[in-house]
């Protein structure tokens, strides 16, 4: 009884902080600029549904360049099964600038339990304009878009395996047209030794009634021994190493590389943590684009600021 109306505070404090947060709806927010003359087939793919939000798996990784060993409230979009260490309730409210002029903001909340932790996320990113081109690569006019996800995850801890899985409702816009989509995520995360760690998550994406993207795989391993801590990462075929340096006891640092279609891009990030109140902030890197001719990769350097309350 006790842990169930923990759970129901815990929604209640939920809904109050997205509607404090996302105050705009997912239509209202993806208003056309052009309506009309742009369809998400016309888009580059990396706007599908799932696809700019798993660019918050290395940001939230928070600098570690590493998603697959995350532990607490960032481990609902990257590997559940890091929910399953969570002692106290947390809280979490992030603000994400993945390129110029986008914003990815997201509020999110857990609940430990005696056999199994919860948690909800809500995701929101909103671009005021994407510029529209015509095959010579002239400017003709923009369109705006947007996408989110509202998420469940679930953890629990055996002896010697933590397991989670996240259910998420994805939404999209650009222009005129909108289409929905489901995610699921399924991890675990193994402790080999108390100095190592290993974590792999796999995540399936389906979008108005087809398979949208093929299945991907979030992988990582952490050895850790004071002061430092050691990640290597695999997500979505990209690999990446980083290492976090406790220079005091309530401050961190922490710095990675992730290789991007054969680009090398850093990542960073810098945790303060109090009693009850951890701040969080890192960057990290990310290729936009097909490669081709009409869609050349570029490289977006993506900045994320996370406040996390335990309570």
């Amino acid at each position: 009884m006790h842990q169930v109306s923990k759970l129901g505070r815990a929604l209640v404090l939920f809904l109050w902080a997205a509607a404090a947060v996302l105050p705009v709806a997912p239509a209202a927010a993806a208003a056309a600029g052009v309506p009309g003359e742009e369809t998400l087939e016309d888009t580059d793919p990396y706007w599908a549904p799932g696809g700019q939000l798993s660019f918050q798996a290395h940001v939230l990784a928070l600098g570690r360049a590493n998603a697959g060993t995350v532990g607490g409230l960032p481990a609902v979009t990257t590997n559940p099964a890091g929910l399953a260490g969570m002692r106290r309730g947390e809280w979490q409210v992030g603000r994400l600038n993945p390129a110029s002029e986008m914003v990815l903001e997201s509020v999110a909340v857990g609940i430990p339990g005696p056999h199994l932790s919860w948690a909800f996320a809500l995701q929101q990113l909103t671009s005021p304009g994407i510029i529209r081109r015509d095959e010579e690569g002239r400017p003709t006019g923009f369109f705006t878009y947007s996408e989110g996800s509202l998420s469940l995850a679930a953890a629990k801890r055996q002896a010697q395996l933590d397991l989670g899985v996240t259910a998420a409702t994805i939404w999209q816009r650009a222009g005129a047209e909108a289409k929905r989509g489901m995610k699921l995520i399924a991890g675990a995360q193994w402790p080999v030794s108390p100095y190592c760690r290993l974590g792999l998550a796999m995540k399936w994406v389906r979008h108005d009634g087809a398979i949208f993207s093929k299945a991907m795989a979030t992988g990582g391993l952490v050895w850790h021994k004071e002061p430092f801590s050691w990640y290597f990462g695999i997500t979505d075929g990209e690999s990446s190493l980083g290492v976090e340096w406790r220079l005091l006891p309530h401050i961190a640092l922490r710095f990675g590389a992730l290789e991007v279609g054969g680009q090398v891009v850093p990542a960073g990030g810098l945790a303060v943590s109090g009693m009850c109140v951890t701040i969080e902030y890192a960057y990290s890197g990310h290729s936009i684009g097909q490669g081709s001719d009409e869609h050349p990769q570029q490289l977006a350097l993506g900045h994320v600021l996370n406040v996390r309350f335990k309570y």
